[in-house]
């Protein structure tokens, strides 16, 4: 949501997130995000509250966006730590339920969280999921990455070396060979491009 949106919604009821830190009903999402900049021990709490009023709320039509969706249900590296039991994800968790909310989500997968799992080679998000996030991203529609096409490629190394993003400016010979490397895929592309 955008700043102006998030300066116009209000809370809808008061919250206590511990015996010193409360909001009343009446105070702008944008105060509420302030709080949990200024204050981390209390950032999960405003993280679920606006997640929590959004969905109340229902007026605005919201994108949201999670990059390594799978990451919600896939088993964490801490064999003690389960994924419901960590404070973001279980607000995630809880806003991925259909009809949550006025708005969709877009989510991307990471191969990388599916090393412990038994789904090499898989494509489909509910099988990279786990067994707990299967059900509800099978109804999620997969979108395939093209590779970048000429134009695009010259367009994202052009950006690189403008921005200076990496060590050294391209010349024509690595630009071709960045293409044949990566294949023009976008992933492929960035992950050879980080040791640049």
């Amino acid at each position: 949501m955008n700043h102006q949106h998030m300066s116009e919604l209000k809370l809808s009821q008061d919250y206590i997130w511990n015996n010193k830190e409360t909001v009343k009903t009446g105070e702008s999402l944008l105060d509420i995000i302030k709080l949990g900049i200024a204050k981390p021990k209390v950032s999960h709490n405003v993280f679920h509250t606006i997640f929590n009023e959004i969905s109340v709320l229902n007026k605005q039509s919201v994108l949201l966006a999670v990059d390594d969706i799978n990451g919600c249900y896939c088993p964490t590296s801490f064999k003690q730590v389960q994924p419901e039991h960590l404070c973001i994800v279980k607000t995630l968790r809880e806003f991925l339920q259909p009809n949550k909310f006025k708005g969709v989500v877009v989510g991307s997968v990471s191969r990388r969280l599916m090393k412990n799992m038994r789904t090499k080679g898989t494509r489909y998000t509910g099988m990279v999921s786990g067994r707990k996030g299967r059900y509800l991203l099978e109804s999620f529609d997969p979108v395939k990455v093209m590779p970048f096409s000429a134009g695009e490629f010259n367009t994202y190394i052009n950006n690189l070396n403008k921005e200076k993003w990496m060590n050294k400016e391209l010349n024509k010979l690595m630009e071709d060979e960045l293409w044949t490397l990566s294949g023009g895929v976008p992933g492929e592309l960035e992950k050879i491009c980080r040791y640049i």
